[in-house]
């Protein structure tokens, strides 16, 4: 895995009680260990292309599922949390381009460490779980 980071896992207390978005939650926990399970294969570089075409796509999926629920359920943060999504949408961009001039290097695994870690555990446990709260009082939030 390189420079010491430990692996990111989903728990429990990450759930945000709206069962597609936590699936989709946990998807995103095991394609984001991808990245790190792949660093130390000979082929490398074609995996953890493929791995940054995946997690593009499927965040991109993710936030707009998550920011239906938002809209449908009448949650007032929806502006702010989608400012969010597209800074994090922003913030892969960058180290998915940074990845794509250097490599495999330390600095690139570095900086999607800690957007990802950002990303899977401050903002799935603070703002997603904010939604969730909110929607489990809302009418028609399941």
């Amino acid at each position: 895995m390189g420079v010491g980071m430990e692996p990111l896992q989903w728990n429990p207390s990450l759930a945000v009680g709206q069962g597609e978005i936590d699936g989709q939650h946990r998807e995103l926990f095991e394609r984001a260990g991808h990245f790190f399970a792949v660093r130390g294969a000979p082929d490398k570089v074609p995996q953890i292309s493929a791995a940054f075409m995946y997690l593009d796509s499927y965040v991109r999926f993710h936030f707009a599922q998550e920011e239906k629920l938002m809209l449908r359920i009448g949650y007032p943060e929806l502006v702010e949390h989608q400012g969010e999504h597209r800074d994090y949408i922003r913030r892969l961009d960058s180290v998915k381009s940074q990845f794509e001039s250097e490599g495999d290097s330390a600095a690139v695994a570095m900086a999607l460490d800690g957007l990802l870690r950002l990303w899977l555990v401050d903002h799935i446990g603070q703002a997603d779980k904010r939604v969730g709260d909110f929607a489990a009082r809302a009418p028609g939030a399941r």
